[in-house]
């Protein structure tokens, strides 16, 4: 697993991040050939570094959804996308263009991963328990109006107004 500090939480605890594809799935997408020719001069530290790379990039758009990573890490769907995204690093270790096609692909994961972090779209296999809806919601909410002298304005029915079943009407 990696390991990675958010720059916005400096100072705060680092957060493990499991490695979401592997080396095999990888080698199996773009053959030992097509990893060869991309990283031919350092490649152990290349798909290390690509795998951690790819592994944030997927945290980033669902950890806030999805709180359990190593159960993230687990999902098929979760691991094409990280392969998908590792295959992209590998392109771009020696500033390589990265292939038309897996282009669009990515593009299709994004927008899904998208719907994911903004709650219109679930991982497809995992249970709703491993998910937290982070959606704010308002319970018997009140706001009583003060007036000048921090004392409650109470409108011509006696409510506070402002507060539940308050009314300006008549003022």
């Amino acid at each position: 697993p990696s390991q990675i500090r958010d720059a916005a939480t400096a100072g705060g605890p680092e957060i493990s991040i499991p490695n979401m594809t592997t080396v095999q799935r990888v080698s199996n997408r773009i053959s030992a050939v097509g990893v060869g020719l991309r990283i031919d001069h350092d490649p152990g530290n290349a798909m290390n570094e690509a795998i951690v790379s790819a592994s944030a990039d997927i945290a980033y758009y669902l950890s806030m959804r999805y709180t359990d990573l190593d159960t993230l890490s687990e999902n098929g769907w979760v691991q094409s996308v990280c392969t998908c995204r590792a295959i992209m690093y590998l392109c771009m270790w020696r500033l390589n263009a990265v292939p038309p096609s897996l282009l669009l692909e990515w593009q299709a994961y994004e927008d899904k991963l998208i719907d994911v972090q903004t709650g219109k779209g679930n991982i497809p296999g995992l249970p709703v328990g491993t998910s937290r809806d982070r959606t704010p919601i308002l319970v018997h909410v009140t706001n009583t109006l003060l007036g000048p002298r921090g004392l409650a304005v109470t409108g011509p029915n006696g409510l506070p107004v402002g507060g539940y079943g308050g009314s300006l009407n008549g003022w």
